[in-house]
């Protein structure tokens, strides 16, 4: 189990149902007006690093005493721990599943923040690729959660499954370059207490 610390209020992304709680928020930021060595900016670039080298903390230990850290410096935002994972199984007892995300390499942008959580177009789209990315939104939007991810893991993989299969039509439609290194990553909230 990896963990991320993620901004759990002020930059979440809005939908219809509730509000976006996935992998594609924002982390803890390094201040540029302030040393490097300055404590937010060790903090900042010590995350930085565990997720580059690793792809999330994997201390839970470490990860609580940064998210304390955050919450204290940044008391307008509400950083929050969030277990990871690339199966269906919780990373311990006191870990709560928010839902399933579809993620890039496990961690960060995610295919359901930039491709699913708004919702079917408005109106009919006239090209065709974007006719058949509406009929995908409109079978899978339903199916998110409070928290615009999915409740299941199946439901999660056969999203990935058609949004890959569509990205082959037009490989911008989404992201640029493949979409396989989205994977579906469990998504649970880790008690901030202990």
């Amino acid at each position: 189990m990896k963990y991320l610390i993620l901004d759990g209020l002020l930059y979440r992304v809005r939908f219809q149902n509730g509000t976006y709680r996935g992998t594609d928020r924002r982390d803890p930021p390094c201040v540029a007006e302030l040393p490097v060595e300055s404590e937010v900016n060790r903090w900042g670039l010590w995350y930085i690093g565990e997720l580059e080298e690793f792809g999330g903390i994997r201390e839970l230990a470490k990860a609580r005493e940064c998210l304390q850290f955050c919450n204290r410096y940044f008391p307008d935002r509400h950083f929050e721990v969030i277990g990871i994972s690339g199966d269906k199984k919780p990373p311990n007892d006191e870990a709560k599943l928010l839902g399933f995300d579809i993620s890039f390499a496990g961690a960060s942008s995610s295919l359901i923040s930039t491709g699913l959580i708004a919702g079917p177009y408005e109106k009919t789209p006239e090209k065709p690729i974007l006719v058949l990315d509406d009929l995908l939104r409109r079978y899978f939007y339903p199916k998110l959660n409070e928290f615009g991810l999915f409740q299941t893991f199946e439901d999660a993989a056969h999203c990935r499954h058609a949004m890959i299969a569509l990205h082959n039509f037009d490989p911008n439609l989404y992201e640029g370059g493949s979409l396989e290194v989205f994977k579906v990553t469990g998504v649970y909230l880790i008690s901030d207490v202990k």
